[in-house]
């Protein structure tokens, strides 16, 4: 019940995440692209410009492109460590529920980040 609870949040953290950072990821990967002969063929003078040129050409829905595959991977992604941190921060307690020493806190954190990058 815990570990779905961190799963949920997780997955209200994502979206939150991502609604917010997708935009500049669009930029950026434009920005990237540019001059390469591939995406749409886009000119942009830095960020500002590249902004304005997406807007102008595709409206604001051309800078969430990509956002519904993204959920698909960071909600899975972000649920498994936060249900991952919360079930090695058990294990790793002495069993009273209050805070774990630094070094665990630590640990259980690595832990969860690791199996999410063999997970996902």
């Amino acid at each position: 019940r815990v570990m779905s609870k961190q799963f949920a949040a997780a997955g209200v953290a994502a979206t939150v995440e991502l609604s917010i950072m997708q935009p500049l990821d669009v930029i950026k990967t434009r920005l990237q692209l540019q001059g390469q002969g591939i995406a749409h063929g886009d000119t942009f003078v830095g960020t500002a410009g590249a902004l304005r040129g997406i807007y102008q050409a595709e409206g604001a829905v051309g800078l969430w492109r990509g956002f519904v595959p993204g959920l698909a991977v960071v909600i899975p992604r972000r649920g498994l460590k936060f249900a991952g941190n919360s079930l090695f921060r058990r294990m790793l307690g002495d069993g009273s529920g209050g805070p774990l020493p630094f070094s665990r806190s630590l640990l259980a954190g690595g832990l969860a980040g690791a199996c999410e990058a063999m997970v996902i």
